[in-house]
């Protein structure tokens, strides 16, 4: 390196192989700091000869942001990925889909901050995470580019969703959000002996007409989410399949939004919503009809639909996949089993985990697997709850895997476009400790 910065210059763009060279030999030996000296290096002379906006930045940026990640500095984390958002529009030359790609770098970056960061920095997040996903569909409206619109407002909408649903949770991400929604400054947070476990602590901790405010962001941010699935299916085609599909997605909206809410004079952690699906069921029926309108037989949906979804679901179809199935039915006993499920302990309701850039430093498999057998609800929720096995073996492993279930929430079992409710569902559940 001396020699080539004597002969070159130290930022001398003849530089940056060898840097990038040493960045990897040091990453390989674990020596994160010097790393990101060489990477911040790297950084300075792209500026210096491609500009301040140049996107040969963005893979610079984003290996830091993974190395901050590996070293658990959160804050810096933020920082990076705030700048690669404020750089984008200050780059008129950057072609649309490159900025497109960048901000879906970024977004994952973010959702596995949210998996592994620190609560504390949820509500940063999660806010992050829907500017992110505002400035990519506005980039995509003023392009015109069709093809990606509907899928990035969908997007958008599930971040709308995980706000709404981490307002009603116990923790200090619900205080920030709910403060950001009414524009209220950021107060103490709560004090570390503190249990709030009830709407009556609630009250008695923020005031009377606390469970009000509560109630109130939580439903302007899930009326968000169900504008904007709205909004697709004003953009689409009148075809009864696709259609039905929007329906389908209304109602998951409704019903995601009533089975959150808070439940007043119970246990927050452990009753939410109502006991039936309320007026989800007149989605759920309407989608079943515009379904035999586009062909399908009722025993045909009655196949598809005797699965029960894991809601949100992670990604806008229009069409119905009857072909392939997220549940197996055992005809001997008529016991289902779902498709395993990951999720971080302690993780927002409905953040399921998912596959996300990672490296040797970012990640751990530490947690618990659980295997249950429960019945579902009418209203989508798990009921009677048997856990059946438990890796490690311990009280606390199944308290860890009963309680996670408990925060999920499915779309119930269709029969004849009604709700109904399904016995003997088994689910493996992957529930990784916090970092």
């Amino acid at each position: 390196m001396q020699l080539e910065q004597g002969t070159f210059g130290q930022n001398s763009d003849d530089m940056l192989a060898l840097l990038q060279s040493l960045t990897e030999t040091l990453l390989l030996a674990r020596a994160e700091g010097e790393a990101l000296e060489a990477l911040d290096q790297q950084l300075q002379i792209i500026k210096v000869h491609d500009g301040l906006y140049s996107d040969a930045q963005i893979p610079v940026l984003l290996q830091i942001v993974d190395v901050l990640a590996g070293q658990r500095q959160w804050e810096e984390v933020s920082d990076r990925l705030d700048y690669i958002h404020w750089m984008l529009p200050r780059a008129p030359e950057m072609p649309l889909e490159t900025k497109l790609t960048v901000l879906q770098q970024t977004d994952e970056r973010l959702r596995f901050a949210l998996l592994h960061g620190p609560r504390e920095r949820e509500a940063r997040y999660l806010l992050q995470l829907r500017e992110q996903r505002e400035q990519a569909l506005e980039l995509a409206l003023d392009a015109g580019n069709t093809e990606q619109i509907d899928a990035l407002q969908y997007d958008l909408a599930l971040a709308e969703l995980y706000i709404g649903l981490a307002m009603v949770t116990t923790t200090d991400t619900s205080q920030a959000l709910i403060n950001e929604e009414h524009g209220i400054p950021s107060t103490t947070p709560l004090r570390p002996l503190q249990r709030i476990t009830s709407v009556s602590d609630l009250e008695t901790m923020y005031g009377s007409r606390t469970t009000t405010v509560i109630e109130r962001a939580h439903r302007s941010a899930m009326t968000r989410h169900y504008q904007l699935i709205e909004e697709i299916g004003e953009r689409q085609s009148e075809e009864p399949e696709v259609q039905a599909m929007l329906k389908l997605y209304l109602g998951d909206s409704v019903l995601l939004r009533q089975q959150y809410e808070l439940r007043t004079g119970t246990l927050i952690s452990d009753a939410r919503g109502s006991n039936n699906i309320g007026n989800a069921a007149t989605y759920y029926r309407d989608a079943w009809e515009l379904f035999k309108e586009a062909g399908y037989s009722d025993s045909e949906l009655n196949a598809y639909f005797a699965c029960p979804a894991l809601l949100p679901l992670q990604t806008l179809s229009l069409e119905l996949t009857t072909g392939s199935s997220h549940c197996e039915i055992t005809d001997e006993d008529a016991l289902m089993t779902i498709n395993n499920v990951v999720m971080t302990e302690g993780a927002l309701p409905a953040f399921a985990y998912e596959e996300l850039p990672q490296t040797q430093r970012e990640m751990t498999t530490d947690g618990v697997k659980t295997l249950l057998e429960f019945r579902i609800g009418i209203n989508g929720q798990a009921e009677n709850i048997d856990i059946i096995d438990a890796t490690p073996d311990t009280t606390g492993a199944r308290i860890q895997g009963r309680d996670a279930l408990r925060s999920l929430q499915f779309r119930p079992v269709l029969i004849d476009g009604e709700a109904q409710r399904r016995q003997n569902v088994r689910l493996t559940l992957i529930s990784l400790n916090q970092d």
